[in-house]
């Protein structure tokens, strides 16, 4: 059947199936949209969902202080039956907060308020009340749910099923809740595993956080430290300051010949001295604080889990406790203490303090999904080198070094390797933004978009390739690059191009927005500002016009 085209004209939402059959309307706009940041709208396509086959659509109705009526119906346009149908669809529940389909679209669940229903599209059952947020499970056979944010149960379908109760007091499962046969969570700083049908275990206490990558759970502990004035400061006065001592005026008398007593108090040295006490005095100050407040440094290990135990420390001095596939780590013998010569006043030593953490030279640890760690230690990465991305097959690293106040900087690519990072290679120069689509390395500046592959750049087209609010960047659908050449931020419009298997095509010159359902392209062209619309085309090698006035398309 294939997905369905919906978009919003004239005030009402509209679908077009994807048979020869004329578009016919949902329901109205209100609630689906609203202004955001940057004066444009905001979709929510939360509130209509369309089964993976394309055949259903379930839609919201009546949106009002967040409750609605759900609807469903099928796409093909045929006229709903029923005692529940009427000329928008069959009505499922209203008071309706929020729902999820099954895939297929053969039941639904939702909320109303707190409370969670399961309807098979012909009757409605209610599962739980306190409920906070609720996920289906990947075969579609359960729901898992939290009562009160905070406990965890499990659910069936069934008329005779009774919700489980997985845990109280779950702080964050780490695991896919869709995953329910075996989940990992947090609760009371400890993590545990629970499979259905069992007892939970405990696999260790006093944990940071928790995460996996890959196959492998992995923890992190925090190490918490106290640093004085010794840890923190190298001290170039302490000897001198320890025989130093206030200065008086009797000790800085000299000759002279020219009075009646022959000596006189030499002020300017008298002065000079005072001036070194007064800076000696503030050393101690300084000394004397932070021997008193000792700062607190957390630093973080991290740690890995096999067959639910804790059974390696992989490395220490992370930066985060927050687990991710690239970790920051504190570069060993990096942590520098503060020259005290270069501290001007209390203030000024504790600003340098609160910076020194963050001054401390740093690596990356690639965690592989595999389960092997990578240190990029021997690449001398530069220290404020940001937007880094590894590969889909994790066989590159990629990173834009040497950045400037606009975050414009050189893209370069390493080959990542059981030792660390190897073979750096330039990709470009004035790189923006760049993006990893399997083999395909897509590149953004403010003049151009390129593509990197098969070791060559390509240049697709000159800019701007993106309007202002940055909602017009290019999208990679089934194996293809779509993008906008000569893009106008006045005109709301551009030429928009296919790129795929090595050849640039054409699809329209000046088109507002588009989207693409299985081989096909939809779009807006010769969009008026004025009356916020235009003319909706589909391209399947050939254009072919659908409807006018068209505002925007949700999906």
């Amino acid at each position: 059947v294939g997905q369905p085209l919906v978009y919003a004209k004239e005030g009402m939402i509209w679908l077009k199936g994807n048979n020869k059959k004329e578009p016919f309307t949902l329901t109205g706009l209100s609630g689906y949209m609203a202004r955001n940041v940057y004066n444009t709208y905001d979709y929510n396509y939360g509130n209509l969902q369309v089964s993976s086959d394309g055949t259903k659509v379930f839609f919201a109705d009546g949106i009002s202080n967040g409750a609605f009526t759900l609807y469903y119906r099928k796409t093909s346009g045929v006229l709903p039956k029923g005692t529940d149908a009427d000329e928008k669809g069959v009505c499922l529940a209203s008071g309706v907060t929020s729902y999820k389909i099954a895939p297929d679209g053969s039941f639904v669940l939702y909320r109303k308020g707190d409370r969670l229903y399961y309807s098979d599209l012909k009757e409605e059952h209610s599962i739980a009340s306190s409920v906070s947020s609720y996920y289906l499970s990947e075969d579609a056979q359960k729901v898992v749910f939290y009562k009160n944010s905070e406990d965890l149960y499990i659910c069936g379908f069934g008329e005779a099923e009774e919700p489980e109760k997985i845990d109280v007091g779950v702080s964050n499962v780490i695991s896919p809740l869709e995953e329910y046969e075996k989940i990992y969570y947090i609760k009371d700083h400890n993590l545990y595993t629970k499979e259905y049908g069992k007892e939970k275990v405990l696999i260790t206490s006093d944990i940071y956080s928790a995460d996996i990558i890959g196959d492998t759970v992995y923890v992190t502990r925090e190490v918490k430290q106290e640093k004085r004035f010794s840890d923190l400061f190298e001290d170039e006065f302490a000897v001198d300051d320890t025989q130093m001592t206030e200065p008086k005026r009797e000790d800085f008398t000299v000759v002279d010949v020219n009075t009646f007593f022959g000596t006189r108090t030499d002020y300017d040295a008298y002065h000079d001295a005072q001036k070194e006490y007064n800076k000696k005095k503030e050393r101690d100050r300084i000394r004397a604080y932070y021997d008193e407040n000792p700062q607190k440094i957390s630093t973080y290990a991290l740690y890995k889990v096999e067959n639910d135990s804790l059974v390696e420390n992989i490395a220490d001095n992370l930066k985060s406790g927050y687990i991710s596939q690239i970790m920051s780590q504190q570069a060993e013998g990096s942590a520098e203490k503060i020259l005290f010569s270069t501290v001007e006043s209390f203030s000024d030593a504790k600003n340098k303090v609160s910076n020194l953490n963050s001054e401390t030279e740093t690596n990356d640890l690639i965690i592989l999904s595999d389960g092997n760690i990578v240190s990029t230690a021997n690449a001398n990465i530069d220290q404020e080198a940001s937007y880094k991305e590894i590969s889909a097959d994790e066989k590159y690293f990629y990173c834009k070094e040497n950045m400037d106040e606009e975050y414009v900087g050189t893209l370069n690519r390493y080959e990542i390797t059981s030792s660390g990072l190897i073979n750096k290679t330039k990709i470009s120069d004035n790189v923006e933004i760049f993006s990893l689509y399997g083999d395909m390395l897509v590149i953004l500046n403010d003049t151009s978009i390129g593509i990197y592959e098969n070791e060559t750049y390509t240049r697709l087209a000159d800019g701007p390739v993106q309007d202002d609010a940055g909602k017009k960047l290019p999208q990679y659908v089934n194996g293809a690059l779509y993008y906008y050449e000569d893009y106008s931020n006045n005109l709301q419009m551009g030429n928009l191009m296919r790129y795929g298997n090595g050849k640039k095509d054409i699809i329209d010159i000046d088109v507002h927005e588009f989207v693409i359902h299985d081989e096909a392209c939809y779009y807006i062209k010769d969009y008026s500002i004025g009356n916020k619309s235009g003319e909706l085309y589909k391209y399947d090698g050939g254009a072919q016009k659908i409807d006018s006035d068209v505002a925007y398309i949700i999906y």
